[in-house]
C-alpha cells in the first residue's frame, strides 16, 4: 500500500494515495489538464470555491400544437437559437429554410402558394403539409447548463458524463479527454491526488 503525506506536516499517513496541502484558491489538474475524466466521471480543475459553467448538451423539449387552417405549424423559436426543431417526422435545419412571408389562409388554401417549410422575416419557423386542425408533435432542442460548485481543494466532479460538453465556452469530448485512472481527494480542505499520478 502507498503513503500519504501532507507536506509541511512531518506525520505520513498510510492511506493509498500521495498528499499535499491544499493552497488557498488552489485547482487540482491532471498534469496540465484542467479537464480530465475517470472513466464516465468528469473532473473540472479551477479556483477552489467558485463555480464553472458546463453545457450538457441539448435536451428536446416536445410539446403538441394544432395545425392552422391550412396545414401550417407556426413555431416560435426560443433565444438560443436550435440548429434543428423537430415537426412531426420531419426534422427541419433551421439555416437551410427559405425566409418567406406568412400570407393569409382563406378556405384551407393560402393566398400564395407555401408548398416547402420556411421561417418568416420575424423568426418564426412555419412547417407546411399537415391536416388541418390536427394535433403536431414538436420538439425544440435546449441547451441544458449547470453550475458546477469547485470544492476547498479546487476541483469539481460531473457524474456519469457522456457525449461533448462545454467548460468555460470551450467544447470537449468525454471519450477524448484524458483518463487520470484515479480522482483525486478532498479531506477537509486538504487535497490528496493518487500515487500512480506521479508514475
Amino acid at each position: 500500500m502507498g503513503h500519504l503525506q501532507e507536506i509541511g506536516k512531518a506525520s505520513i499517513v498510510t492511506l493509498g494515495v500521495l498528499a499535499y496541502a491544499a493552497l488557498p484558491g488552489g485547482a487540482i489538474p491532471f498534469g496540465s489538464n484542467k479537464v480530465y475524466r475517470v472513466g464516465q466521471d468528469v473532473i473540472i480543475s479551477a479556483p477552489a470555491g467558485t463555480k464553472v459553467d458546463v453545457g450538457l448538451g441539448s435536451r428536446v423539449r416536445n410539446k403538441a400544437q394544432v395545425a392552422g387552417s391550412c396545414g401550417e405549424v407556426k413555431i416560435t423559436l426560443p433565444k438560443n437559437l436550435p440548429a434543428t426543431v423537430q415537426v412531426g417526422t420531419k426534422t427541419l435545419t433551421i439555416a437551410n429554410l427559405p425566409t418567406q412571408s406568412l400570407p393569409s389562409c382563406k378556405n384551407g388554401q393560402f393566398a400564395e402558394a407555401r408548398t416547402a417549410d420556411f421561417k418568416t422575416p420575424e423568426g418564426k419557423v412555419v412547417a407546411v403539409g399537415f391536416t388541418p386542425s390536427q394535433s403536431v408533435a414538436v420538439g425544440i432542442p435546449t441547451p441544458t447548463t449547470r453550475k458546477v460548485s469547485i470544492n476547498a481543494c479546487g476541483f469539481g466532479t460531473i457524474k456519469g458524463a457522456s457525449g461533448s460538453i462545454t467548460v468555460n465556452g470551450q467544447d470537449y469530448n468525454v471519450a477524448q479527454l484524458p483518463d487520470a485512472g484515479a480522482a483525486p481527494a478532498c479531506r477537509k480542505g486538504t487535497a490528496y491526488t493518487p500515487s500512480s499520478w506521479s508514475r
